[in-house]
């Protein structure tokens, strides 16, 4: 086997996907499995597909059509927003954790009410999906679209206003630098960036972009890390502030 072989043996690997939502200790996971907002029987598209087959995706896909019913959109009309998601989820194919990971955030900009276990639930489908390019060949290639993963190398790592980090500055959050030009930043520096270092190999995983936006603003990316080296996984934006903000 490879070096990073042992990766594959995380908890998420050998788990079914409602089972994932359970690992993650959610406590608010809806008690019944519902039918996606769609008619499964005339579902042709392979995101569709995927939803109908996948309960905990149609549970999902039930808020996000509630959610979106609700949402007032704060940089572009509602309906483009909604489309360019929609375009998202079907770029994703059958690719589970693709079409989670814009589920999520789709619901997230939809509606300001928490729905954690919509989060843990594409992280951990992510996570498994990262933990497969354990051996794969490194690559140097900045990640394009969502559901894309790369195995690369920490660059660098500092603080977000570019300081080396040390014990005494965690409160000045981090800014993580990959070889392949993709860059992840924090507020703080909780115990899943403890121990990182330059050099270390990271899977990297786009999750998922941002929609409500203004023109020309692509802030706000969010990147899935696996820390094949230590075994963490954190999830971060590539800047401090989100787009429209500061």
């Amino acid at each position: 086997m490879g070096n990073n072989d042992w990766v594959t043996g995380l908890i998420i690997g050998g788990l079914g996907a409602a089972a994932l939502v359970v690992a993650f200790g959610s406590t608010s996971y809806p008690a019944e499995a519902t039918s996606p907002s769609f008619d499964c029987r005339k579902a042709r598209a392979p995101d569709e597909i995927a939803i109908c087959q996948e309960s905990v995706l149609a549970d999902i896909d039930v808020l996000i059509s509630k959610a979106f019913g609700r949402y007032a959109s704060e940089f572009r009309p509602k309906d483009d927003v909604g489309a360019d998601y929609l375009a998202d989820r079907r770029a994703c194919a059958s690719d589970v954790a693709c079409i989670a990971a814009i589920q999520a955030r789709a619901l997230e900009t939809y509606e300001s009410e928490s729905h954690p276990w919509v989060n843990l639930f594409a992280q951990g489908m992510m996570g498994r999906k990262a933990s497969t390019y354990a051996n794969s060949a490194y690559s140097h290639a900045a990640i394009t679209k969502p559901g894309e993963c790369v195995k690369t190398r920490i660059r660098k790592v500092m603080t977000r206003f570019g300081e080396p980090v040390n014990d005494e500055n965690a409160d000045q959050g981090t800014s993580i630098q990959y070889e392949n030009n993709d860059v992840q930043v924090s507020y703080g520096r909780g115990d899943d960036l403890s121990g990182i270092k330059a050099n270390q190999t990271v899977v990297l995983c786009l999750m998922s972009v941002l929609h409500d936006c203004p023109k020309g603003d692509t802030r706000g990316n969010l990147y899935l890390a696996l820390n094949l080296d230590t075994g963490t996984q954190w999830t971060l934006t590539d800047t401090q502030h989100m787009c429209g903000g500061a």
